[in-house]
């Protein structure tokens, strides 16, 4: 009887890696003791002393032996070297992969290098400058007084008593009980007029025509007894039946640029600025806790449906751009979804075909990262907000398509999502011209297009319906059984399709994987809505994330 062979053990990489590092942190020359040598080094060299001092360790040769190796695992630049030595698969690299598993990925790493630099360098923004360099800069001084005009009082004594405190500097009164002169400022008495209801007593066109000044007095650069008066007296004004006092576009734009705007963004967008403009020389921070007091009036304004259907394009743009700015917090970026979403749930069809329109233009020349951050502001809220989030979605793959209150047809999605391999298309993963970065941003953004299927879903089982009455009056035939493939279920295959045309050999590419970790979840996604959705018939107990990615 032949004797067999004892296998050959395999290498565990894993195992091996533990082993190497665990010896190195024996031997003083870990990565932890070079973190501390560089460290040390780098706290040395900013203090100005001489390199050959005594560096105050408990072994300063190992120290400057392990900066040296690390210098030198630096040293391989690949604009000093090619990128074939940049990849070099040595003796500790093969003793841990294998020879044959380390010459693969030496290949993919060469391959990958070489496609990098065949392609053009193009520089990725991945925000969207809104303020002026410097116009927020520490240490500059508050303009501590703004006046405004509530008109010339003619028209109501409510609006001459306002006009008169607003332009006077203070009144001098005199106090019996301690028989002195005090001065009280005019902005204290105009806030306890404010806050006292006198407006109340206004007509619905006097109410109207005092929204401007409140709202400049109410985001004062400085907080005050009379920004807070303003500020409560339009939050009243606003939720008052059944008059509306519209807030207008030109009041928020006048406000923005004297905030620091750029004022290219101002001239692109074509604004219409009030005369009186001016700009204020504020902090960062101020300057933060002003456009959030902001955003929110224009929330409030919104939610009380206090805007003008014409002027709302603008104002969901002005609330987005501020959104892409780098220096927004995600406090404000917060406070600005609530807005979208409060100004979106109260306008109808026409208007969603103007802010559409006046979003897609602006949506449409930005890089693809904030496509989908811009799309994102609308993504994040709920029905209508929803539904301009789909349709502005799609329209960036078919800026033709015209929204409506039903969802956009899936049929010319699928049709871009397949295109010819070697064609060249903005989906044709096989290209050697295609950036797997911008097509991840590209699927996040298929997936807020694709965030409601229940109409689509709907829509298929009525079909399914139609075609099972109409199979039961013909004849049997071979073809009976055979459903045609509905949009949904194509558009699952086509996604899957795509991700089997990556390479993405070992996942060795990080770019790759991202792409079709997102195209995964959007199809696991859609999959399981689907099936949620469909008649109790549909859904079986082997219907799992095992059966679904099992062998079919």
């Amino acid at each position: 009887m032949p004797i067999l062979a004892k296998p050959k053990k395999s290498i565990n990489p894993l195992e091996a890696l533990l082993r190497e590092k665990k010896a190195a942190e024996k031997r003083g020359n870990g990565s932890a003791a070079f973190q501390r040598a560089e460290d040390a080094l780098q706290a040395h060299i900013s203090s100005d002393v001489d390199v050959g001092d005594d560096l105050n360790l408990a072994d300063e040769n190992a120290a400057w032996q392990a900066i040296q190796e690390r210098a030198q695992r630096k040293s391989s630049s690949p604009i000093h070297r090619p990128p074939e030595d940049d990849v070099f698969m040595g003796e500790r690299e093969t003793k841990i992969l294998g020879r044959e598993a380390g010459e693969k990925i030496e290949k993919i790493l060469i391959s990958d290098r070489n496609s990098d630099r065949k392609k053009p360098m193009k520089e990725k923004a991945f925000s969207v400058p809104f303020w002026q360099e410097g116009a927020g800069g520490d240490g500059m001084d508050v303009d501590r007084e703004y006046l405004v005009s509530f008109g010339d009082g003619s028209n109501h004594p409510v609006l001459a008593l306002l006009q008169h405190l607003s332009g006077i500097g203070g009144t001098c009164i005199y106090r019996r009980w301690t028989w002195r002169l005090t001065f009280w400022p005019a902005s204290d008495q105009l806030a306890l007029t404010l806050s006292s209801g006198v407006l109340g007593a206004l007509g619905p066109r006097e109410k109207s025509a005092v929204v401007s000044p409140l709202f400049t007095l109410a985001i004062s650069p400085t907080e005050s007894p009379l920004s807070g008066a303003a500020y409560g007296a339009l939050h009243s004004l606003w939720n008052a039946a059944p008059f509306k006092s519209p807030l207008r576009f030109t009041d928020i734009a006048t406000a923005l640029v004297n905030l620091g705007v750029c004022r290219q963004v101002a001239e692109d967008l074509h604004w219409t600025i009030r005369e009186d403009k001016r700009l204020l020389h504020i902090t960062t921070e101020d300057r933060l806790r002003v456009v959030s007091e902001l955003v929110t009036l224009v929330g409030i304004a919104g939610r009380t449906e206090n805007i003008v259907a014409e002027d709302t394009p603008d104002i969901l743009l002005s609330l987005v751009l501020i959104g892409l700015d780098k220096t927004t917090s995600n406090e404000l970026r917060a406070n600005l979804n609530l807005a979208v979403d409060s100004i979106c749930q109260t306008i109808d069809t026409s208007t969603h075909i103007s802010i559409h329109q006046r979003l897609l233009s602006y949506a449409s020349t930005l890089m693809p990262a904030n496509k989908a951050h811009f799309v994102s502001f609308f993504s994040s809220g709920s029905g209508r907000t929803r539904h301009v989030a789909q349709w502005l979605a799609y329209a960036l793959f078919l800026p033709n398509s015209r929204p409506s209150d039903a969802l956009p047809p899936l049929d010319p999605l699928i049709l871009l999502l397949s295109p010819v391999p070697g064609s060249d298309e903005l989906f044709d993963v096989t290209s050697r011209k295609a950036d797997f970065e911008d097509l991840g941003y590209y699927f996040s953004i298929i997936s807020v297009a694709l965030a409601n299927i229940k109409p689509y879903v709907h829509e298929e089982n009525s079909l399914s319906q139609s075609l099972s009455r109409q199979s039961s009056m013909v004849d049997d035939s071979p073809r009976k059984n055979q459903k045609p493939l509905v949009p949904l279920e194509l558009l699952l295959q086509v996604l899957e399709v795509t991700q089997g045309r990556i390479v993405d050999t070992r996942a060795a590419h990080l770019d790759r994987s991202r792409t079709k970790a997102e195209m995964h979840r959007l199809q696991m996604r859609v999959h399981y809505q689907r099936q949620a959705l469909k008649p109790s018939g549909g859904w079986t107990k082997t219907a799992t994330i095992q059966h679904y990615f099992g062998p079919k």
